[in-house]
């Protein structure tokens, strides 16, 4: 600090360089500064940058303290960040090894700011934390939130705050195990003795500003003398004789004392030499408890010491933090906000408000099928109740089968969408409930039990919807990009969450729904309630950002791979590939520009889209025989790819026309409409899907490009396809970059016949 702020004229670069070679020559190297002390930072970061020697430096830094509104006290998590970015950039460092809170925000709760240089921990910008100029509370609450390595406190015979029992600051760091690094070890210079008035002090000395110096400096000049005789006993000086004394009082402090020239920095490094005995311990601390300078003195100017953070301990914040604690242990997953993806709170909170909105809903439901069954009538059968129930319980559970079987395997790569389904199955199974009893009293008993068999069923599908969709849905949330939750933990506070909104949801409508006595009233809250509940799932679905792959996604991503390469052009894609693979622009599919794109029911993969215009391309029939394929036009020489590729992609005889009765090659006309054919069994069905949808696009571009009458050679557009495709391997580890999973991807259409065919038959079927 003396070399660059509050300590009168400022030397040049060079001096001051010269006494940090020194400092470091004598082995000196746990330096401390502050984004306040001048242009501290910035010098620290020429020597580091003219020696090369920043690893050989403990290197530690304050913030808080807001240079550019004197006298304010920032610890928001905002400014957090933004400090610690001018720091690194001033010190020309990417990590600082200790980080203190200079001040504490009075407005800002400490958990508040530590959570904040937590994040900074994690980052790797920031080794440890340390806290400058706190209470024992606050030092408490912080250390609760992340290790605190170091309190920075003026701390000297002239200077004892931490050890007073009010204060207690220095017994509550021994118990914590946190280290004491003492700032103005020799009362900021004063306990040297070379100073005789405030007037020995320059004009912009901020130590003429001090009132304990203008109130004291008899007492000060007293203190020093009595230092000063000890001294003479051990051939030393008064302020080596301080930081002996300071030393003496445990290994868990540490001195910086401050220094503007080479010699006394050197002496203050010999003081580790002075070795002072128990009575001359005893006796410092006498002579400072008779110059009456122990105690709370107003050591800084009035404005400076309200940002002392003993007199801000705001203890009503306490319970409030306590109650956020509990609340987030049991309802978020551990390491939160780590553990968990981006989408994860919001998708949580919107999750808790459609159930909750259900969970009314199925009250309205509850009671008109108790009504249904005759609950209070005298006329009601315990039998026909029972009997209704088996069937229903049997309706299903077959359902739960049939469903399990139809929808297994498709249900994590389309998690959004069953996710959605199932809450539109479970209002549909609530309407039919609601309505049930009104085909009994209408004279239609047997609609009742369609309604409720129906009913059970859709229970059922929703059921195996929602328990796939939500299962992968925790998987993406448990795996972020960096790191990886527990997914264990996750599901568990999920049920605790959602048990939890049930109930208060029942104990709500116990109030609401007996209030519901009419059939208008009931129509219109259960309305109300399960379009809020449709809504809100939905905005819920849409906004997951999952990076495993549907086949919309994987679409879509193939159709951006095609328009960057198309943009980029094939040479300088060769050039400049290798430096390009980390970038992101218009055309780079993340998961976050995809996942937006897609429809929830759009179930036709088999028609490719236009991601941007959204209008049909064309479409593909996956799985067709050979005959089918040899209808068209076929080139000879495209039946070879079937041996070579495992497939071959072909137009509809529909789509294909010669332009004259003497042409030889097809071309393509019309809507697009394409067939793939398989070799064998292990069918590259991703790849031939690409390729058609490949082909489908090209033919798009070209016409919309050039105009509908352009002519496209069907052959050649066909093997341009398979070169295409050929990069899929190359797209496959782009799209693992991006933190995609295109291994997830399922094609959903019905597994395709292999054509077993020898492919060394030439165009007229004879062996050659």
């Amino acid at each position: 600090m003396g070399l660059s702020a509050f300590y009168g004229k400022v030397d040049d670069d060079e001096e001051r360089l010269k006494i940090l070679d020194a400092a470091f020559e004598v082995g000196c190297t746990f330096w401390d500064s502050a984004d306040i002390y001048g242009d501290s930072e910035e010098l620290l970061g020429k020597w580091f940058k003219r020696t090369g020697n920043r690893k050989k430096i403990f290197l530690a830094t304050k913030f808080g303290v807001n240079h550019q509104a004197p006298g304010t006290i920032n610890g928001k998590p905002e400014y957090v960040k933004q400090a610690i970015e001018r720091s690194l950039t001033r010190l020309g460092v990417d990590q600082v090894d200790l980080y203190y809170l200079h001040r504490a925000d009075k407005d800002t709760p400490i958990e508040v700011t530590v959570g904040a240089m937590a994040e900074l921990v994690r980052e790797g910008k920031v080794r440890y934390l340390g806290l400058s100029e706190v209470s024992s509370e606050t030092l408490r609450r912080a250390h609760a939130v992340h290790p605190i390595a170091a309190v920075q406190v003026e701390y000297s015979p002239f200077c004892l705050d931490i050890e007073t029992e009010r204060v207690g600051l220095l017994k509550t760091c021994r118990e914590l195990g946190v280290a004491v690094v003492a700032y103005s070890p020799v009362g900021r210079g004063l306990l040297t003795g070379r100073f005789k008035s405030i007037d020995d002090f320059e004009p912009e000395d901020f130590r003429r500003m001090v009132p304990m110096f203008q109130k004291n400096f008899d007492k000060i000049l007293t203190l020093a003398d009595n230092i000063k005789n000890i001294a003479k006993k051990h051939n030393a000086t008064a302020a080596q004789v301080c930081l002996a004394w300071l030393l003496a009082q445990g290994d868990d402090i540490f001195v910086i004392p401050g220094t503007r020239k080479i010699e006394y920095l050197k002496e203050n490094v010999a003081a580790s030499k002075v070795k002072l005995t128990a009575d001359e311990l005893a006796a410092i601390r006498d002579f400072a408890n008779k110059a009456g300078l122990t105690g709370e003195h107003e050591r800084y100017p009035e404005a400076m010491m309200k940002a002392l953070n003993y007199r801000t301990i705001f203890n009503h914040y306490n319970d409030l933090q306590k109650l956020r604690d509990f609340g987030k242990a049991v309802f978020l997953p551990a390491g939160y906000p780590n553990s968990v993806t981006p989408d994860y709170l919001t998708y949580q909170v919107l999750n808790a408000l459609q159930a909750f909105c259900s969970s009314l809903a199925s009250l309205i439901s509850s009671r008109a099928t108790l009504q249904g069954f005759g609950v209070g009538s005298a006329s009601a059968s315990a039998n026909d109740a029972l009997l209704l129930t088996i069937l229903l319980d049997i309706y299903s559970r077959l359902t739960t089968i049939v469903s399990a079987h139809l929808l297994g395997s498709s249900l994590a790569t389309e998690a959004k969408k069953y996710r959605f389904v199932a809450d539109i199955l479970n209002d549909v199974a609530v309407v039919l409930d609601t309505l049930s009893p009104v085909f009994k009293a209408q004279g239609y008993p047997q609609l009742r039990v369609v309604a409720l068999c129906l009913s059970a069923s859709c229970r059922a599908l929703c059921g195996i919807a929602a328990g796939g969709s939500k299962a992968a849905i925790s998987v993406h949330f448990a795996t972020p990009v960096k790191g990886k939750g527990d997914l264990g933990d996750l599901n568990a506070k999920d049920s605790s969450k959602e048990t939890v909104l049930a109930l208060f949801g029942m104990l709500l409508g116990s109030l609401i729904v007996p209030r519901l006595q009419t059939a208008w009233s009931t129509y219109t809250t259960l309305f109300i309630l399960l379009s809020l509940h449709i809504a809100i799932n939905y905005v819920a679905v849409t906004g997951l950002v999952l990076r495993t792959m549907n086949w919309q996604r994987m679409w879509f991503c193939w159709m951006f791979y095609y328009a960057d390469n198309k943009k980029r052009g094939d040479e300088k894609r060769e050039e400049d590939g290798k430096q390009d693979e980390g970038s992101v622009d218009e055309f780079t599919p993340t998961p976050e520009r995809i996942n937006p794109l897609e429809t929830l029911f759009d179930h036709r993969y088999n028609v490719f889209k236009d991601p941007w215009t959204r209008k049909d391309m064309g479409r593909v029939t996956i799985g067709s025989s050979l005959a089918t394929i040899l209808q068209g036009p076929l080139k000879p020489n495209l039946l070879g790819n079937i041996g070579r590729e495992g497939y071959i992609v072909w137009f509809d005889a529909e789509s294909l026309s010669y332009p004259t009765p003497d042409s030889v090659e097809p071309i393509v006309v019309g809507y697009p409409r394409l067939h793939v054919s398989f070799h064998d069994p292990r069918y590259p069905l991703l790849c031939s899907w690409l390729h058609a949808g490949w082909i489908c696009k090209e033919i798009y571009e070209r016409r919309k490009k050039e105009g509908r009458d352009v002519v496209i050679d069907a052959t050649k557009i066909v093997l341009e396809g398979y070169e295409a495709t050929s990069s899929l391997a190359a797209f496959k580890d782009k799209m693992k970059k991006l933190h995609w999973d295109p291994d997830s991807c399922d094609i959903p259409c019905s597994t395709p016949e292999a054509t077993i065919f020898s492919y060394g038959y030439s165009w007229d079927g004879k062996k050659d």
